[in-house]
């Protein structure tokens, strides 16, 4: 073929480096096949941990919130806000 040595493909056609020389088997090393699904484990002692006393903040505390919690502060802060505007009515601006 005379496609001045390219080795990319050309319309098609693969052209490739012609390789001479002996082509040496590559043997793999032989594997008994079974039909074995489970493998065994050693068991491995686990290390010996000393316990003491925690060190560092204190655990941190699970509070219950239900609907009326959250309904008691979301009034809270709807009282407040109410109470601030009509507190300060000369510092609003009144646009609508």
């Amino acid at each position: 073929m005379g496609c001045g040595g390219t080795s990319h493909r050309v319309h098609g056609t693969a052209v490739q480096h012609t390789v001479c020389g002996p082509h040496l088997e590559v043997v793999l090393p032989k594997v008994d096949k079974s039909k074995k699904r489970s493998c065994s484990v050693t068991e491995t002692p686990l290390p010996i941990y000393n316990v003491s006393q925690r060190m560092g903040p204190p655990p941190r505390k699970v509070i219950e919130i239900d609907g009326q919690f959250i309904m008691k502060q979301a009034r809270k802060k709807n009282l407040l806000f109410r109470l601030a505007r009509l507190h300060y009515t000369q510092h609003q601006c009144n646009r609508v």
